[in-house]
């Protein structure tokens, strides 16, 4: 996902903040689920076994903060990565190139490039209204540092 920046010359990456959608949905199933880890010794000490298997709630819950920490890692870790394309706007049947400055060196490692020319579209109007994303083609190669 990436947004064009204020001066238009160059397109961010906007995963700054996909974490927050995964931690907000970690930290309320965490404490939705969390009054089972509490009745587990009761439920125990009763023979209920099965308890344990209330158990994947919480988990997934503690999973799902995981996952969203390490996109605020990784996001950390490189910045923004802007993207400054070359030329500016693509044309039909012609190249393209770019490149994207990363705020820590990447060294040796293999960079693979994804190029994606997405047909976004709105059907209807109104609450009935919905959004729709079509790929029209997409190619993949290694970049080259």
């Amino acid at each position: 996902m990436s947004t064009f920046s204020k001066d238009k010359s160059s397109i961010n990456s906007v995963e700054k903040s996909s974490h927050r959608i995964l931690m907000i949905i970690g930290i309320i199933l965490v404490i939705v689920t969390s009054p089972i880890i509490f009745s587990i010794p009761a439920e125990l000490n009763q023979g209920n076994q099965a308890i344990w298997f209330t158990l994947v709630f919480p988990l997934t819950g503690f999973g799902i903060l995981w996952g969203g920490w390490l996109i605020r890692k990784k996001y950390t870790f490189f910045g923004p990565t802007p993207l400054q394309l070359s030329p500016a706007i693509g044309q039909l049947g012609g190249q393209i190139g770019g490149q994207i400055n990363l705020n820590q060196p990447w060294g040796s490692r293999k960079i693979t490039v994804r190029l994606s020319c997405i047909h976004t579209y709105t059907t209807g109007s109104g609450d009935n209204s919905s959004s729709h994303n079509d790929i029209l083609w997409q190619r993949e190669t290694q970049a080259y540092i």
